[in-house]
């Protein structure tokens, strides 16, 4: 963690962490990169391999996540932070602008942004790099809990929600090793 910080804002108090830049999602890159929407099976094994390590040095830690699936995996691009914000952009390509309408027509209200910063993506020859000896980061720590907190319920998507969580038993971090078993059948 580089820093923390507490922003203040028309929504209230939020409590921020700076952590490491990191590259793109499982899940997107699945959906953009890859065929049969699988990875290739030497990266989901080196990714499963990877979560599971991250997720027993949590438990030992007492931490759950909470909230484990594929777009809180992310891989790790080491040289990313070295980057200047040209280089950056040179290696994602320059964003894409939008512009904010309303559907009816009429102006927009004051609070509402005029424009939009469409996500960028990194280039295929990139990402099947970064597949063939791939390193991860587990990211989104908002679902997080020391397993002595008593919970009542965690918002992990349904298709990975462990059952303890479905029922509406006492949560600690087992639900983390439901959740990657179901990380490690779909990807």
């Amino acid at each position: 963690m580089w820093d923390q910080f507490t922003l203040i804002g028309p929504n209230g108090s939020h409590d921020c962490l700076v952590l490491d830049l990191v590259g793109p999602n499982i899940a997107d890159i699945i959906d953009s990169h890859c065929r049969g929407d699988r990875l290739p099976s030497h990266a989901a094994k080196s990714i499963s391999r990877q979560v599971l390590q991250g997720i027993d040095y949590l438990a030992s830690n007492g931490i759950g996540h909470g909230d484990l699936h594929t777009r809180n995996i992310a891989l790790e691009i080491s040289e990313l932070h070295l980057l200047s914000e040209r280089d950056l952009i040179a290696r994602l390509g320059d964003p894409e602008m939008g512009l904010v309408t309303r559907r009816d027509g009429k102006p927009l209200s004051s609070n509402i942004p005029t424009c939009i910063v469409r996500p960028s993506s990194f280039r295929h020859k990139d990402v099947q790099r970064l597949l063939s000896s791939p390193s991860i980061k587990i990211i989104d720590f908002g679902e997080a809990f020391f397993n002595h907190d008593t919970l009542n319920t965690l918002h992990t998507p349904l298709p990975v929600r462990a059952p303890e969580i479905v029922f509406g038993d006492r949560l600690n971090n087992r639900v983390d090793l439901w959740s990657t078993g179901c990380l490690v059948i779909t990807t």
